[in-house]
Formats: structure tokens, sequence, C-alpha cells
């Protein structure tokens, strides 16, 4: 290992192992008192971990650091803190069709950006162990210790990896892994939720059954060919309900009361589509909106100025709004607001707020000539 892969690992501080895995260690970096995970494995899995390293992809854990020995492969990756499916599932019962089926369109979202990288990566161990729930109800699909890139060049699979009962059966070395063979996992896994139980054991009732027997399919040819398929079937089945029993006397707890569809890019208010929300929103940004249009500039002799400087103050706000708010999960990006620690986040939020607000401010200087804060004042 070379000296100055030493230095870096050093900063990371063992805390505890992780499903009495003493090769995946919790650990928590010693300047930031950041939260990470530190995992060992086979030197066998670096190009796929280099690939993921390199590829920003929102719905998995980002890698932070990448150390190879002459033994294995050491990774620091974002921690992820919630609950597995697996133990959601054991805790609470199965979903109802609702939250199942909000579950697998954010896997679909991560696995088509998965499936578009050159070459594609599939990651081939989709199952309910595998599936993070946060507590904003993100799902994140974590561990590609199975996962390989697909070769038009190759017939079928060299290695032979996955788990049994979620493993597609091309899988087994009968042909090559593709994106098909994650949709045999979603499929798995959507009746999972539902039942509790394999689609061998116990079928899903009703329209979506035949969505879960299309993905499960024994030939690949059969499947939905693509993730944005499955997505569009799954979609066009979307119930309104929120407590849909799908078998009677089973069970149904939703993960949350969670609107009929999350818009994560949707402005700070209008994400969850909540109705006392979306008022809030709509009166916070129109004070925004009314603070920006009535500011003044003592000593500004041009209109273009005001003008300049008030919409230079509606950004710096809005940028606030979206900082303070992890707007696009931007925090999870910047120095000091990604830690678990709610202070320093908070800390670092503020910080990154003064630094928008000094960018702006320079900006609208060169272009205007004038920058002199000390005279706003507002009517």
């Amino acid at each position: 290992m070379k000296l100055e892969d030493q230095v870096l690992l050093s900063f990371y501080q063992d805390i505890s192992p992780l499903a009495d895995n003493p090769r995946i260690m919790l650990v928590r970096h010693v300047e930031t008192g950041q939260i990470y995970v530190r995992k060992k494995l086979s030197l066998e899995n670096r190009e796929i971990y280099r690939l993921l390293q390199t590829q920003q992809v929102s719905g998995i854990p980002r890698i932070h650091l990448l150390v190879e020995t002459e033994q294995e492969l050491i990774i620091i990756e974002e921690y992820i803190s919630g609950l597995s499916l697996d133990a959601y599932l054991q805790k609470e019962g199965v979903l109802n069709e609702k939250d199942a089926i909000y579950v697998m369109l954010q896997l679909c979202h991560t696995l088509q950006a998965l499936h578009s990288f050159q070459p594609p990566l599939i990651h081939r161990d989709i199952k309910p162990s595998n599936v993070i729930l946060t507590a904003d109800m993100r799902a994140i699909l974590i561990d590609f210790d199975a996962a390989k890139t697909y070769s038009k060049q190759k017939q079928r699979d060299t290695v032979l990896l996955g788990t049994v009962d979620h493993a597609a059966p091309e899988q087994y070395g009968f042909r090559q892994s593709d994106a098909r063979t994650d949709i045999y996992g979603l499929g798995i896994l959507l009746n999972f939720m539902l039942t509790s139980c394999h689609p061998q054991q116990l079928s899903a009732c009703g329209p979506i059954a035949r969505i879960i027997e299309i993905c499960t399919h024994i030939d690949p040819d059969k499947r939905y060919d693509s993730i944005p398929k499955l997505e569009k079937a799954l979609r066009k089945l979307k119930p309104g309900g929120i407590n849909e029993a799908l078998h009677p006397g089973v069970k149904n707890t939703p993960l949350a009361d969670i609107p009929d569809r999350y818009h994560p890019f949707a402005p700070p208010g209008f994400r969850s589509m909540k109705i006392w929300k979306m008022i809030l929103a709509v009166l916070g940004y129109a004070s925004l909106l009314w603070l920006s249009a009535t500011i003044e500039m003592e000593g500004a002799t041009m209109p273009l100025t005001v003008l300049i400087y008030r919409i230079t103050t509606f950004l710096i706000l809005i940028s606030w709004v979206a900082v303070f708010a992890n707007y696009g999960g931007i925090c999870d990006h910047l120095l000091l607001a990604r830690s678990n620690n709610f202070a320093v986040s908070l800390i670092g939020r503020a910080f990154w707020c003064l630094l928008i607000m000094a960018a702006f401010m320079v900006a609208m200087g060169a272009i205007t000539g004038i920058f002199d804060p000390a005279f706003v004042q507002v009517d």
C-alpha cells in the first residue's frame, strides 16, 4: 500500500462492524466527524467500483475513497442511514401496492442510470437486503459485489454470482447477464414486497401480477427488455389509494403517508405535494419575491443597476432555500453540509450560503461596477 493511501485511510476511525461482518466497518472521519462505511473486497471488484467512483449516480452510496493493495480492495463509501427493505418487511409486514410501486420507480431510475453506462453496468443481486429505505423515503441500492459490465462479445457469464431465489437463470451460466437480469430481480423484489414470498410460493394478485410474471419469465427474451418499459407499465398501474388490501387477512402497512408521486426536483415545499406545505411555500416565495422587488440600493443612478441588484437578491435568497432544503441532494456533495451531525451540517449550510452570497455580489459588482452592500436597505 502506498504511503499516501495509508495516510488517507488513517483519517477513518473504526466504530463497529456492520451486519456482524468484520470486513464491513462503520467508520468516522477524525476531522469532520462524518460517518462512512469501509469495505474490504476482492480485487476482482476493482473495475466495477472504479466505474462507480467516477460516475455520480443518485440512488446509490457515493464512493469517497478507493485504495488498492496487493491482497484486497478497500473502499470508503457514503453511509446510508435507514432500514433495509428486508428489515422493514420483517418489522412492519408487507407493503401495499402503492408503496411497493413507489419503491420500484425509484429503483428503476437508479438502474436506468447504471444500464446507461458504456459499457452497461448490471447489478445482478437485487434483493430486499440490498435496498435501504431512508427517513425521507428514498430507496437506495447497495452492494455491487456481484455487479458486472455487459459485453456484446460474451455469450455467458464467467463468474456466477447472485443470491438464490433472487438470481435470474442466466446468472447460472446459461447466458450473459444484461439489463433483463436486473429486471428479473426487480420482479422478484416486487412480489416479495407485496407477499413476503417468492412468486413460485405466493404470487401477488390483480393486474400487477402480470407485470411480475413478465419480469420473472425464465426466458429473458420474454421479459421487459429495458427499464423504461417496466417503468411505463408500473406507472399505468399506480393506484390512487394508500391502503389497498391485496390479500385478505394480510397486513398492508404503508411506508408513510406519501403522495401519489414524490417530485424530488420540484421546488422545496412542492416535492411532497402536501397542501399545507405548498401553501406555506407559496407564501414564502411570495415574500422573497416582494422583498427582492422592493429592495433599494442607495447611490444607484441607473434603473438597470437597481434591476440587476434586485434580481441578484432574489437569486441569493432562492439559493439559500435550495441549500437549507437540500434541493436535489445538493448538500450531499458539499463539505460540512453533508455531515451526519446536525450542528455541523447546519454550520456547513450557513457557510455555503454566505459563500454563495459573496459570489453573487462579486458577480454583480463586476457587471454593474457597484459593490457596496453596506448601503442596502429595505423600503
